[in-house]
């Protein structure tokens, strides 16, 4: 004899939004000299002084005048903003608190290292955004 199962549906993990957008922050909402620069010939301006998570160096870093903007666009278009970063989520957090742009981000997580589906990404993720820095020297 078959019983009516009862689902319950935990609406914490559900993303009530058809619009959702993400960001990367390494040399996306922060940008890096090029490792091959020397330091003391870069043009700092623009540049800060960002606190790494996992041992509080302190490390130059450019924000992403551009990338920022279209965080805040999207957010007051009413986007569902996620952010992530290769370094971890509590790298994209600490750099998204230096920066006082927690207001505009709704998760912030790693980034996925795999995905399971029967499509290629390509054929699904929608598209791809990276806008060139034109003051970026490095």
């Amino acid at each position: 004899m078959l019983t009516e199962k009862k689902w319950m549906i935990d609406m914490s993990k559900i993303v009530e939004n058809e619009n959702i957008a993400c960001f990367d922050v390494d040399d996306t909402i922060i940008l890096h000299p090029k490792p091959n620069i020397d330091k003391n010939q870069l043009n700092i301006e623009g540049y800060k002084y960002f606190t790494h998570v996992h041992d509080g160096k302190s490390f130059l870093a450019k924000p992403s005048e551009i990338h920022i903007k279209l965080l805040k666009d999207y957010r007051a278009r009413g986007f569902y903003n996620i952010v992530w970063s290769g370094n971890g989520y509590a790298h994209a957090a600490n750099i998204l608190s230096q920066l006082g742009l927690m207001d505009y981000v709704d998760k912030i997580m790693t980034k996925p290292g795999r995905y399971v589906d029967d499509q290629n990404c390509e054929d699904w993720m929608g598209v791809h955004i990276y806008l060139e820095d034109k003051n970026r020297e490095i």
